[in-house]
C-alpha cells in the first residue's frame, strides 16, 4: 500500500499540540503499523491556512504528482480531517477528484469507510464542525475590531506618516513616524495651497525619492487619520461614524479640509474646460469646417 503523508498547521496552532513535527512522527507511526510504504520517505508539510485548495501550494503539488502518477498512490493520509480541510464545499470538491484517480484521502484519529453508506455524512460531520469554529472564529474577529475601532485605536497596519508599536502580545498602539511625517505634512501643505494638482505635487515629491502610488496619494489625502480621527465602518445595520482617535494629528482641520476644498474646484474647473472644448467641437462641426 503506497501512500503520502500530509501535514498542515497554521502559525496560531504550533503551540496546541499540533505541530508539523507531531502530526508527521504520528503520521509515521501509524505507516509502520499498518505496514504502509510512504512513497519517496518524505512528508509534504504545510504551513499554509488558506481556506481552498488553490490557494495551498503543498496540496496542490500532491495532487500534481498523484494526477501524473496514476495507479501509483493507493492513500492520502493526514492526522484529522480539519488538517485536510475546515471548508465542506472545497474538500468535497477535491475529495471527488482524489476518488475518481483511485485515491482514498483518510484521517488516521477518525478513518472513514467509503464502503459504507454512511462516509458522506461523517465527512460533514468532521468538516463541518470545523467550519462551523472557523465561522465563529470570524465572527469574533469581526466583532473585536469592529469594537477596537469604536474606542478610537487603530486595528490595522497604521498608514504612511504613523508607525504600529507592540507594547504586549496582544496590544500594540500608534506612533508617529518622525521619518516620513514630515513628508506627508509637506504635501498636505502643498496641495492645500491650491496653486498645483495633487498629482503634479505628488510627482515632484517622487523625484526627491518619496514616491507613493497615484492611488495611494488620492486616497491618503481623504484619510481622516491624519487629523487624529478613525473610521468605524457600517456593521450590524449601523451606519458608517467616526470618532476621536487615540493617535495624534499630524495635520490641521484647517489644511485637511482646504485640500478638500480643492479638491471640488479642481472637479469644477476641469469639467468646465471639458464642456466648453466639447461644445466648441460640435459647434465647429455643425458649422462644416471639419467636413
Amino acid at each position: 500500500m503506497n501512500v503520502i503523508i500530509y501535514c498542515r498547521v497554521s502559525s496560531d496552532e504550533q503551540t496546541l499540540g499540533a505541530s508539523l513535527d507531531v502530526q508527521e512522527e504520528r503520521l509515521r507511526k501509524y505507516c509502520n503499523q499498518m505496514g504502509y510504504n510512504i512513497i519517496n520517505n518524505i512528508p509534504y508539510r504545510e504551513d499554509e491556512s488558506a481556506k481552498t485548495f488553490e490557494k495551498r501550494p503543498v496540496i496542490q503539488g500532491i495532487m500534481s504528482y498523484i494526477r501524473k502518477n496514476k495507479g501509483k498512490v493507493n492513500k492520502l493520509l493526514f492526522l484529522r480531517w480539519d488538517r485536510y480541510s475546515r471548508d465542506i464545499i472545497s474538500a468535497s470538491e477535491n475529495l471527488k477528484e482524489l476518488l475518481k484517480l483511485g485515491v482514498e484521502p483518510n484521517a488516521i484519529e477518525a478513518p472513514l469507510d467509503f464502503n459504507s453508506d454512511t462516509w458522506p455524512l461523517l465527512l460533514g460531520v468532521h468538516i463541518g464542525s470545523a467550519q462551523c469554529d472557523n465561522i465563529k472564529r470570524s465572527k469574533a474577529t469581526m466583532d473585536g475590531i469592529h469594537g477596537t475601532l469604536a474606542k478610537g485605536k487603530c486595528a490595522n497596519k497604521a498608514p504612511r506618516g504613523y508607525k504600529n508599536v507592540r507594547i504586549s502580545k496582544h496590544e500594540t498602539h500608534v506612533e508617529i513616524d518622525t521619518n516620513t511625517a514630515p513628508f506627508i505634512q509637506a504635501m498636505f501643505k502643498e496641495v492645500a495651497k491650491g496653486i498645483e494638482t495633487p498629482c503634479y505635487i505628488r510627482r515632484k515629491f517622487a523625484r526627491k525619492g518619496y514616491n507613493i502610488p497615484e492611488s495611494s496619494f488620492l486616497e491618503m489625502l481623504r484619510n481622516k487619520f491624519y487629523i487624529g480621527k478613525i473610521r468605524v465602518p457600517a456593521y450590524k445595520g449601523e451606519p458608517e461614524y467616526y470618532v476621536n482617535g487615540e493617535h495624534e494629528a499630524i495635520i490641521d482641520e484647517e489644511t485637511f479640509y482646504k485640500v478638500h476644498i480643492g479638491f471640488k474646484e479642481s472637479v469644477k474647473k476641469y469639467t468646465t474646460i471639458y464642456f466648453f472644448i466639447y461644445f466648441s467641437l460640435l459647434h465647429l462641426c455643425s458649422t462644416g469646417l471639419f467636413g
